[in-house]
């Protein structure tokens, strides 16, 4: 998604520069681990070097700091600092709110060492240390959006979490994706795209998939042997696709009849479902999602609960007699809210207001 930003702030006439820190190529490096603990817990460590050959930023946009970067620098440029919370990660040492199949708030209302009790970060209490430190008030993490001139929220929850918490204006901006063209005639078949794990609810999924319906899963994660096996039990009508490039995926998925997006927590507006937009499908999405409400408003989804397998299948029926006219809101929607020239408007008023300097 950064990517994308960059291509669209790029194309628009900005001067863009990129730093990133890539763990998949960091981790192999001796010390690692204890590095990145160290530079978490203390914000110190890497930093990236935004004065280059004379070059100078008029905005900083910093999307995402853990593991490898510090967090010290950021009071210098804190008039021109902009930052987009993807997630909870400022706050919850899981990054969802979210614990044991409920929603979790436990690190809000009491301390952020309940996140080591529960082992809250990859099932390990060593590695969630760290982040109940710097999610704690005034840690390296939370620290971020506390000092930057402006905050982003990708969807209404997140926004209102998140101002409640900092108690500050929280901009909303959601991501896009650019359109697809939605096919004709689709196969009879659905889509899930996402990680395999218990916020994500694909285990409730595949165990309500109805036998007369294809479910085509893409994805992987820790509970792919228990989808695996829910999936061996299912006749043939849930498919396991695995990890799919993002490109195939792109061009797979305006075939489907719809998505399905069975997320347990207050899952926002994750990409899976701007995608399925921009390609016309038909949502169907649970009512724990953030989002639900005001996709099912525009038209362009059903809300199901998704611990009811009735709910679900009473919801695949409405998108088999309204999915035309869902498909159309769906790209609608799309184009109004979600596509580059809808953020690219929101974002550059943000900009210029940062530019204009503090009032």
């Amino acid at each position: 998604m950064v990517l994308e930003q960059c291509a669209a702030l790029d194309s628009y006439g900005h001067d863009v520069r990129l730093f990133r820190r890539d763990t998949d190529e960091l981790r192999h490096n001796t010390g690692y681990q204890v590095r990145a603990a160290a530079t978490t817990i203390t914000g110190r460590g890497a930093r990236p070097n935004l004065n280059t050959n004379g070059w100078e930023p008029d905005i900083v946009h910093l999307h995402n700091t853990f593991p490898n970067w510090s967090t010290n620098w950021i009071e210098d440029w804190q008039d021109r600092l902009v930052v987009t919370l993807h997630n909870y990660r400022t706050l919850c040492a899981a990054a969802t709110l979210f614990r044991n199949g409920h929603e979790c708030d436990e690190c809000l209302t009491k301390s952020t060492l309940a996140a080591v009790k529960h082992s809250c970060y990859r099932g390990s209490r060593s590695q969630t240390i760290p982040l109940a430190f710097a999610t704690r008030p005034g840690g390296s993490l939370n620290r971020i959006p506390r000092t930057a001139r402006r905050v982003v929220a990708l969807n209404e929850h997140a926004q209102s979490v998140f101002a409640q918490e900092f108690g500050r204006d929280v901009d909303l901006i959601p991501n896009f994706v650019r359109a697809a063209q939605r096919r004709q005639d689709p196969q009879p078949a659905w889509a899930y795209v996402g990680r395999l794990d218990e916020a994500k609810g694909i285990l409730n999924l595949i165990q309500q998939w109805p036998r007369e319906s294809q479910l085509h899963v893409f994805g992987t994660g820790p509970q792919l042997k228990a989808a695996a096996d829910a999936s061996a039990r299912s006749r043939g009508s849930v498919v396991l696709r695995g990890m799919t490039s993002h490109e195939e995926l792109l061009r797979l998925l305006p075939s489907y009849t719809g998505m399905i997006v069975p997320s347990l927590w207050k899952e926002g507006l994750p990409t899976a479902i701007l995608e399925g937009l921009a390609a016309g499908l038909p949502l169907v999405v649970a009512s724990p999602v953030a989002a639900a409400e005001s996709l099912a408003r525009a038209g362009a989804s059903v809300t199901y609960n998704p611990y009811d397998e009735k709910s679900l299948h009473k919801a695949l029926l409405k998108v088999a007699t309204s999915g035309a006219m869902m498909s159309r809101s769906a790209i609608e929607l799309h184009a109004l809210e979600y596509s580059d020239s809808a953020w690219l408007s929101k974002i550059n008023s943000m900009y210029e207001s940062v530019a204009e300097g503090p009032t």
